[in-house]
């Protein structure tokens, strides 16, 4: 209940283009799976930042957030790129290409390796039972296993900037398929000096 005491600022085209967002049992544009793990992993009130930003995501919007560290950014985020996954008219699972590289659909770069296996678990909650699959690559970690994973193909690829470079070099990506791109810390990633990849 104190969420309804906490300030949010919108701003930009489209800031008023969709109502902000009472409860997640009020999507109904959710598909069944997606409705299935929300309840399991008990959200039920929308955080101040899941409340705006799905609702606009949703609707098409691009989108630049700020919210504290445990605000529930990474729902914000997931739940709309998943809901759009399956609802595309695709088979619901990235094929590998005739060069065997994988090919997301949705891409999410975080600054460490410790933030990309997070957002990695939330995403295979999210997708719990379904024909999406999430998968994480960073540095740090053994590159075969990794490539492995990607090899049985995936829907949302999490990494970090230097080994998502380092794959895509090695067209073991291929993010031509890709629609949806989120930077998650950005700020940080820049501040690490990862602006060229």
């Amino acid at each position: 209940d104190r969420y309804k005491n906490i300030k949010v600022e919108l701003s930009g085209p489209g800031a008023d283009s969709a109502p902000a967002l009472d409860s997640f049992a009020s999507l109904s544009q959710l598909p069944p799976f997606l409705s299935r793990n929300i309840e399991l992993m008990h959200y039920s009130t929308p955080t101040p930042i899941q409340q705006h930003a799905v609702p606009l995501a949703l609707a098409g919007c691009d989108l630049m957030c700020c919210a504290q560290t445990g605000s529930g950014k990474t729902a914000a985020f997931l739940i709309p790129v998943c809901t759009a996954l399956a609802n595309e008219s695709s088979s619901g699972r990235s094929t590998v290409g005739t060069a065997g590289a994988a090919k997301p659909r949705a891409v999410v770069m975080a600054p460490t390796r410790e933030l990309a296996s997070q957002i990695e678990l939330e995403g295979q909650k999210l997708t719990n039972r379904s024909n999406l699959r999430t998968v994480a690559v960073y540095g740090g970690a053994d590159q075969r296993a990794q490539a492995k994973a990607l090899a049985l193909g995936c829907d949302v690829i999490v990494a970090t900037p230097g080994r998502l470079n380092d794959f895509v070099e090695r067209r073991i990506v291929d993010l031509r398929p890709t629609t949806f791109l989120v930077l998650d810390e950005a700020d940080r990633m820049l501040d690490m000096g990862f602006e060229p990849q």
